[in-house]
């Protein structure tokens, strides 16, 4: 899949002034950082990432890397995927879905599908899933809708409050073999907070459908601008590292949420962090912006990511 910068997706006033600033604050730095040196070609995608200890493996040397060879590469990563003809739905209104004959990803050809639903941290795994598809034998069918906590649908203006009800019609036509949920799921512990109840109520009404539903983990967000952070510390990357209870502590009890709403889970930050989180994975940024993992990255971690999906629901 070809790269677009992730500035064209529509955001709020306030969004587009810092990521402006940030932008700015960016060109600065890489200007003093590439000064005297040649240009090189951006960095692509990693290779494939067989294991779930080799991620572990390559986790724990990006904890310890301090320099890379060609970091102004790295840091020009800081991309969004494109995904051509694919119309998802990012602030816009549900009539706008022009079906999964436009938009799939995975075993194309298959009869099966897979769905991928939530807000931009489902998006984010639209890469990784595409190849869990593959592996499968599955056409991936993402219905993610960038910016809606639908589990708190009164926080977020629009269409979002009729977003539940869009995957529940396109469950109810599809019958997926799998229904895979990831999002901006925070806020306090407890099953009886509004944002863990809301999530309860939105999964069981899906699962009631008769496809099996598996919640995803939280991928981990970041204290710092990432790409700001290594151009400021281009020789002491280990700077930019964060503790994964920094991002954790603020997460739904997401394996709790799944029992009581009787589907599946599966985590998802293993790929990403130990007890700790690195900056680059494989001499990869790992994240695109501070709320984002690094698609690229997710993707190469397709096959320990479906690891952890083993047992989560049937391919046959």
């Amino acid at each position: 899949m070809k790269s677009t910068y992730a500035g064209g997706m529509q955001r709020s006033s306030g969004f587009v002034l810092a990521h402006t600033f940030r932008n700015l604050l960016l060109a600065v730095l890489f200007t003093s950082l590439i000064v005297g040196s040649r240009a090189t070609a951006a960095v692509g995608a990693p290779a494939s990432i067989e294991t779930q200890a080799q991620a572990t493996a390559l986790i724990k040397t990006g904890l310890t890397t301090n320099s890379l060879k060609d970091l102004r590469s790295v840091l020009a990563a800081d991309v969004w995927p494109d995904y051509g003809d694919c119309r998802l739905l990012r602030y816009t209104p549900l009539s706008t879905w022009l079906g999964p004959n436009a938009c799939s990803f995975g075993a194309t050809g298959s009869s099966s599908t897979m769905l991928l639903v939530g807000d931009s941290r489902a998006e984010i795994l639209i890469g990784a899933m595409s190849a869990v598809g593959k592996q499968l034998g599955l056409k991936l069918v993402p219905l993610t809708m960038a910016g809606c906590w639908f589990n708190e649908p009164d926080e977020v203006p629009g269409p979002c409050k009729n977003y539940p009800k869009f995957v529940a019609d396109e469950i109810t036509q599809l019958k997926p073999k799998a229904v895979l949920v990831a999002g901006k799921f925070v806020g306090p512990t407890s099953l009886n907070s509004p944002p863990a109840k809301g999530l309860v109520a939105v999964l069981r009404s899906w699962a009631a459908l008769g496809s099996p539903v598996v919640l995803l983990g939280n991928t981990p967000t970041v204290p710092l601008e990432p790409q700001a952070c290594m151009a400021i510390h281009p020789s002491q990357l280990t700077k930019c590292t964060f503790s994964l209870s920094w991002s954790s502590n603020k997460w739904l009890d997401l394996k709790a949420i799944a029992k009581v709403s009787k589907v599946s889970y599966a985590p998802l930050s293993q790929v990403l962090c130990t007890t700790k989180c690195p900056m680059t994975i494989n001499g990869i940024a790992a994240y695109v912006n501070a709320q984002h993992a690094s698609p690229q990255v997710l993707e190469a971690m397709a096959k320990p990511i479906a690891a952890a999906l083993k047992g989560t629901f049937a391919t046959s």
